[in-house]
């Protein structure tokens, strides 16, 4: 994905939509925060039973550093 891309998916998170995955054991998701950050969060089910959780809030530039990881139609199509 590419910083624009990123940053239209990013307009509209910002607009109401979320998005959120999961993949086996493991799962994430981002929404629009309060003060123009956005929530980052993500769970992972670990060998023996146990669940690491993850909740932060990041700024843009540290979203789009995230979003750049995943193909563009892939977030996209997983907006809600």
């Amino acid at each position: 994905m590419t910083d624009a891309e990123a940053r239209a998916i990013l307009d509209l998170i910002r607009a109401g939509k979320r998005f959120s995955t999961r993949i086996q054991e493991e799962g994430w998701g981002l929404e629009a925060a309060k003060n123009g950050k956005f929530r980052l969060w993500s769970f992972q089910f670990e060998p023996d039973g146990t669940e690491k959780k993850s909740d932060q809030r990041v700024s843009e530039d540290e979203a789009i550093a995230w979003l750049n990881l995943y193909a563009f139609e892939r977030i996209k199509s997983g907006l809600r």
